[in-house]
Parts: structure tokens; sequence; C-alpha cells
């Protein structure tokens, strides 16, 4: 079932990371059996879409989500959409999707071809800041370790200066920052400045998201909650945590997932709009990947 890919193995190498993630999922009851379950049915429902009448911003979700999908299920029927639609279309916001496909077939073609186009980009949406650290150690290149890291930190300081999160492409961007540096320091050099710099924007805007007020996580409610979730959980993950190897960035996060599966049971899939289902695959993807395999899907 399981997709082994050739990525760092973290929780191998880190015994007290291990027993901590351990120690949280028991705690917390997780039942593996059902989040891939969750994935398998949704998976299902999307793979029914014709992907090329999507607008890019789905569009790009959709591939996402088969991919990181397919290295949970090992379904074939994943895999080779994905490489059909990317045949066919590719958007200026494919990079990470290429990088994917490169940790499967170790074509040297596929970073230089984004190395080459990425940093042309006018906008960057979440998942290219994610291609960014995947690009930097992929390559170790300084320059473009350098380039993608202050990329990454002017969207952090933009969401200050605009005095916080206001909308959910603030919520996007701003994981996918914090994400995309945490990868830099676990897979090509520690920085201590730098992490301090992830701890202090993710504890000042993202970490209050995570707090739960009664039974229900700290959502804003001009946002949609069923978006932001799964959004929070896939974008950030477990990096931060195994970054700063702060335990408080696990609790929040299994806190959240935990939540989040069991409120999809409780109201059923056929519920969701195509968006809310495809951050949803997303994000149970990740997470169940990093609790299994040890490894981080970046």
């Amino acid at each position: 079932m399981w997709v082994e890919l050739d990525l760092n193995p973290i929780l191998d190498k880190e015994p007290e990371l291990k027993r901590q993630v351990k120690e949280e999922v028991q705690k917390e009851r997780i039942n593996s059996n059902v989040t891939i379950n969750l994935i398998q049915s949704l998976n299902k429902d999307i793979l029914d879409i014709n992907a090329l009448n999507l607008g890019d911003r789905d569009y790009n979700l959709y591939i996402w989500s088969l991919i990181d999908s397919y290295f949970v299920t090992g379904n074939n029927e994943s895999y080779e959409r994905v490489n059909e639609l990317l045949s066919k279309r590719i958007t200026a916001h494919s990079s990470l999707f290429q990088l994917k496909l490169y940790d499967i077939t170790k074509d040297k073609s596929i970073p230089t071809k984004i190395s080459d186009r990425i940093f042309k980009l006018h906008e960057f949406w979440g998942e290219d800041l994610l291609a960014l650290a995947k690009l930097s150690y992929i390559t170790q290149n300084p320059e473009i370790v350098k380039r993608s890291t202050e990329i990454m930190l002017n969207k952090l300081e933009k969401i200050e200066r605009q005095g916080g999160i206001k909308s959910e492409t603030d919520v996007e961007i701003g994981m996918g920052a914090l994400k995309g540096l945490s990868l830099i320091n676990i897979n090509y050099r520690e920085d201590p400045d730098l992490i301090e710099k992830i701890k202090y924007y993710d504890d000042k805007y993202f970490v209050p998201l995570f707090e739960f007020i009664g039974n229900k996580p700290n959502i804003p409610e001009y946002m949609d909650s069923l978006q932001i979730i799964p959004m929070l959980a896939s974008s950030k993950e477990f990096t931060v945590y195994v970054a700063t190897k702060s335990i408080k960035y696990l609790i929040g996060t299994i806190k959240l997932y935990k939540y989040y599966q069991e409120y999809l049971n409780a109201i059923g899939i056929n519920k969701l709009t195509l968006r809310q289902k495809l951050w949803g695959v997303i994000a149970l993807s990740r997470i169940i990947y990093f609790i299994e395999k040890g490894k981080i899907l970046d």
C-alpha cells in the first residue's frame, strides 16, 4: 500500500522525537485505519472529476491531492492521472508536483528546469514556497537556499506588516513559508537564528489558530474552517516540531488532526465542497505518512 520514498527518515534519526510522536498518537487514540479509509473514500470521489475543466487553483490542489494520497494508498490510478494531467497542462505553479515526481523517477533534468523557472514567478502560492524548500535541499545550492529563504521570510514579514492574518490566502502562504523554512533547517542546515524567526511568527500568528475554545479550534468565523483546518495541518504538518524539537507544536497538530478526522466522520464527506475535499486528502495523507513512515511528504 505505502509508496516508499527516499526522503529524510527523521524519526528514525531522532529517537526522542519518535517516542514523543508515538506517545501523543496513543494518548489521542489515533486510528490510522480510519484515516486511510477516509483518504480512499475522498480519493475515489476526486478521481471521478474532470480536472482539466478546473481553474488553476483547484487544478493544482487536485494534482497535489492525488500525488500525496498515492504515496499512502499506492493507488496506481492516482499516479497515472497525475502524469497524464501534467503532460497536458502545467500551470505556472506546478513546480512542487514535478519535484514530487522527481522523488520517484530521480530524473535530474526536473530540478534544473524548475531552478530556471520558479524564481521568475510574479506571485508565489503556498505550494511554490514548498517547492523552493524542496529545490533548496535537492540541489544543495547555497544561492538557491538564500533566495528561497528570503522569499519565505518576506511573506511572513508581509503578514506582520498588514497586522496579522486577514484571509484564507494569508493562512496558506504563511503556513507554506513556515513549513518551507523548517524543511530547509531539517534537510539542508540548521540555522538557530532562522529557527527563532520560525518560532516567533508561528507563535504570534498561527499557533492561536490551533488553540481550542471549548471543543472547537479558534478559526475566525469569516473563514471556511473545513479548508483552514486541513490547510493548517497539511501546510505545517510536523515540520516546525521537528525543526524546533518543541513538543507543543506536535501536540497542537495531533489535536487538530484528531478533531478534523472525527468531524469528517460525523458529517460525512458528501457534504464537502470540492476544495474542502482536496485539502482534506492532502492533510490526511501528509499527516498519516509522517506518523506511520516517520518522513515528511515535502
